[in-house]
């Protein structure tokens, strides 16, 4: 096995409002029209329920055509994600031709959306109201569902990437500091039963090993940062399980579980497996750290606050504590080469922090 080149091929600018030259000049104008039609529509719907201007049944109305602006959305995002792996592959792309991850983040924020929206509406109509965590669980649910889906569509479906090659990466773009040489990494394959038995059990190993220190790390950069911002008395997202069994174990199922199955998939397995492939091994591990830990942003909760400088301190704040873990997991998946050390560093990060929320918020001295 030859290792990947370190770059692609020059490929022509192409002014972006002309088709010539495209490989797919439907798609890429299926793309363009429907994602920025969609957008301005999408803005215009939300603009008109945030001013109140809406009630009664007209705002079912209006969710229903936020609800398909958000499907449009959907398929204007994933037709310009074709159209650019139709593209490259045509342009001689050999280290790694599908997609943009930001371009596949972008379908997966609306496909998402829509999930979440269509969720919300059904529960609505049934007059379902499950505690916060288990209607957190369902809301995840479709987000681990999407993440799994756009990957499957637009990335593994063109054949940019395959499920093995995601779980276990064997064509990243080689680096001084490998703990084995591509080479050698390909004469192990296959590898016997008791070879891989014996990954896995150092991918668990280093995976549970990392976790402490990073939720250390974590935990003085999120203390540090909150006292400089002067967030204090600032709510913002984060694990708080209520005090009953049910819903630390909800939370654990959402945090340890669910959350790590979905997010490893996205931005280890596809992510920065797609960018390690043609940089060096750093310049894969910066990006990737900062695109995962930029996208929290998304979960930003200010408690009500309409303070916009609250509001940019916040997001600042829920982005940058971020960094260390987003960091460790890009680390350990490429010197491994297994999203399964990543996995288990995210879901062990992950429950660490939701039991010492649940304890701090639950234990009183004395009790």
């Amino acid at each position: 096995m030859d290792p990947p080149r370190l770059s692609h091929p020059v490929t022509p600018t192409r002014p972006i409002a002309s088709l010539a030259g495209r490989a797919e000049p439907d798609l890429y104008a299926a793309g363009w029209l429907l994602s920025v039609g969609a957008l301005f529509a999408l803005v215009a719907l939300l603009a008109a329920a945030l001013a109140g201007l809406t009630n009664g049944a007209a705002a079912v109305v209006v969710v229903a055509l936020i609800e398909v602006s958000l499907l449009g959305l959907a398929a204007g995002f994933s037709s310009a994600a074709m159209a650019q792996s139709s593209q490259r592959r045509n342009d001689g792309w050999q280290d790694y031709f599908g997609p943009s991850p930001v371009l596949v983040l972008a379908a997966w924020l609306a496909i998402s959306s829509a999930g979440v929206l269509l969720l919300d509406a059904a529960m609505d109509a049934l007059s379902f109201s499950p505690p916060s965590s288990v209607a957190t669980l369902l809301l995840l649910s479709v987000n681990v569902a999407s993440y799994i889906g756009t990957v499957q569509l637009l990335v593994v479906r063109p054949g940019a990437l395959s499920w093995s090659d995601m779980a276990r990466p064997r064509h990243l773009a080689p680096d001084p500091t490998d703990w084995f040489e591509p080479s050698a990494w390909a004469a192990q394959t296959p590898q016997s039963s008791v070879r891989k038995r014996d990954r896995l059990a150092t991918d668990i190993a280093l995976g549970l090993g990392l976790a402490i220190p990073l939720m250390v790390g974590t935990l003085l950069l999120a203390a540090a940062l909150t006292t400089l911002l002067g967030m204090d008395r600032v709510t913002y997202e984060g694990p708080i399980p209520a005090s009953s069994t049910t819903d630390v174990l909800v939370s654990l199922l959402a945090a340890a579980i669910l959350a790590p199955i979905g997010e490893e998939i996205f931005f280890r397995g596809f992510a920065t497996n797609a960018w390690a492939r043609s940089l060096t091994r750093n310049s894969a591990i910066l990006r990737a750290a900062v695109f995962f830990a930029g996208i929290h942003v998304i979960n930003v909760d200010i408690g009500g606050h309409s303070d916009p400088s609250i509001l940019l301190r916040a997001a600042f704040l829920a982005v940058v504590v971020r960094l260390p873990v987003a960091w460790g997991l890009a680390w350990v998946f490429t010197r491994r080469r297994s999203i399964y050390a990543s996995a288990f560093l995210h879901a062990t990060y992950n429950a660490g922090l939701t039991l010492l929320a649940w304890w701090a918020i639950n234990y009183t001295p004395g009790q």
